[in-house]
């Protein structure tokens, strides 16, 4: 038999009498490849479907007015811009987010009739009172429904589904809850939503921009009012508005929302990191473990030949092929973890910024998010394997065979173990010490104090036990049982 096929004979034969700690490894990788996963499905999850959310509620706008301190917009601006030349087509907007039936819906108010250059619906009036939320389409039927959506008060707009489930006649009063207060409402027809639009439209009410203002609230004023401009003219409509009212491209506060929430998504995959570094340090440690353990066998095998090179290979081998296992497991479990966190992590974005209640989203696990699991799971396992290998690699042959004593004296250097946690507090002190500094440099100086106590943890059990041997030997150890 080869060098290289004794050595995996003896890999093998090894793991199997030593399953626990096999698993003990395993676990550390899934668990730390488990939750930055998660945290990387859900931050691009939740931005993916809220950048279709607005692409869906902008619809075919190129621009929109905001008022960036919050305040409502007077309606008096919106009749000014709908007149101007350059304005194709005007919109206004209002959004609130309320509870139907013990559901969360969201409310939107609109001009039906201008509205339709931008989200057309698929609307579906019904006549009969006592008919289920259902009925025909039809050019005549929509532009009638229409009209009374505008002239009726309180009259408002279900999606067909919504309205199924809910078991919601038309023309008979419902109540939504709106900033909490109660408002009653009378469905006259339902609309369809695309399956491209289903997260945005699914729940979402309609109703006229007149009605919002007298049923929910901010009479006289609107939230946002869409735009489509004429190529080259946003500076001429722009001159038109009254300070702090600003025109911004239409889906512009995408960008807006990852840069506010760029520090959430930092720290999120800050944890992630730290949960693989802890995972590095137990592998780190079950591979010291078993080079102490298999240190005869080592030898033996430098003895019949096996080559330094072939050991570090086939220790690294090891290490990796766990990290592969592991990283497997990690991937798929972060997945599942994905789905349960991906609500919160989405809540701020959508509550927060565009007044919506959070959709139903999905988390898409594809090859990119494969490729860096199993990355990041391999790379974390040879490297906390890489410096066990490296010394079981060096060890001479004679001193190996001595046993696993000899182990920890050609391995254990204090001095290193002390500079290198030295310099890691010095990294540390140069990046937390400044009040005003980058959120990336503080959490690598939060990294670096870490690395700095577990550099420092073995000299001071190496001194810990050296200063308490002599007191534990003579209360333990012989002298104290013979004096017995």
């Amino acid at each position: 038999m080869t060098a290289t096929g004794t050595i995996l004979r003896a890999q093998r034969r090894y793991w199997q009498r030593h399953r626990l700690q096999a698993g003990l490894c395993l676990l550390g990788i899934v668990i730390g490849v488990s939750v930055y996963v998660a945290i990387l499905l859900a931050n691009q999850g939740a931005l993916e479907s809220f950048r279709r959310s607005i692409a869906d509620l902008t619809g075919n706008a190129t621009h929109r007015v905001i008022n960036p301190a919050g305040a409502p917009i007077a309606d008096a601006v919106y009749a000014t811009l709908a007149r101007l030349p350059a304005v194709e087509a005007a919109a206004p907007r209002m959004q609130a987010v309320g509870q139907l039936n013990g559901r969360s819906v969201s409310v939107l108010g609109i001009e039906p009739i201008a509205d339709l250059a931008f989200r057309p619906l698929d609307l579906a009036p019904t006549a009969a009172p006592e008919a289920p939320a259902r009925g025909e389409a039809g050019e005549d039927g929509v532009n009638r429904l229409l009209e009374r959506l505008v002239a009726e008060p309180g009259t408002v707009l279900l999606p067909r589904a919504l309205a199924a489930e809910a078991g919601i006649y038309l023309h008979r009063p419902i109540v939504v809850t709106v900033r909490g207060a109660p408002v009653t409402l009378r469905p006259i027809g339902t609309f369809g939503v695309p399956q491209r639009r289903a997260a945005t439209f699914a729940t979402m009410l309609i109703m006229d921009v007149a009605t919002f203002q007298e049923r929910i609230g901010d009479l006289g004023a609107v939230q946002g009012i869409d735009l489509i401009l004429e190529p080259g003219t946003a500076g001429q409509v722009a001159a038109v508005l009254p300070p702090p009212l600003r025109l911004e491209p239409a889906g512009s506060n995408v960008g807006r929302v990852e840069t506010m929430s760029g520090a959430f998504r930092f720290n999120l995959q800050a944890l992630g990191g730290f949960a693989l570094l802890v995972a590095m340090f137990l592998i780190f440690n079950a591979a010291m473990f078993s080079v102490v353990q298999r240190s005869g066998t080592l030898a033996v095998m430098r003895c019949l030949g096996a080559s330094r090179r072939r050991i570090l290979l086939a220790l690294l081998t090891e290490a990796g092929l766990l990290g592969l296992a592991g990283g497997m497991a990690g991937i798929l479990l972060g997945w599942l973890l994905a789905q349960a966190m991906i609500g919160n992590t989405a809540a701020t974005p959508f509550e927060g910024v565009v007044n919506e209640r959070t959709p139903t989203l999905a988390v898409q696990l594809d090859l990119r998010t494969w490729a860096i699991g199993l990355a990041l799971s391999v790379g974390t396992a040879i490297g906390g394997a890489m410096w066990p290998a490296v010394e079981a690699a060096r060890l001479p042959p004679l001193a190996a065979m001595r046993g696993s004593r000899a182990m920890p004296e050609a391995r254990l250097r204090i001095h290193r173990w002390l500079l290198g946690s030295a310099l890691c507090g010095l990294v540390a002190l140069a990046l937390v010490l400044p009040t005003r500094g980058p959120l990336a440099a503080g959490t690598v100086g939060a990294t670096a104090v870490a690395l700095a106590g577990a550099m420092l943890a073995p000299p001071l059990l190496v001194w810990c036990s050296r200063l308490l041997s002599p007191l534990l030997g003579r209360w333990f150890g012989p002298e104290r049982a013979h004096g017995d």
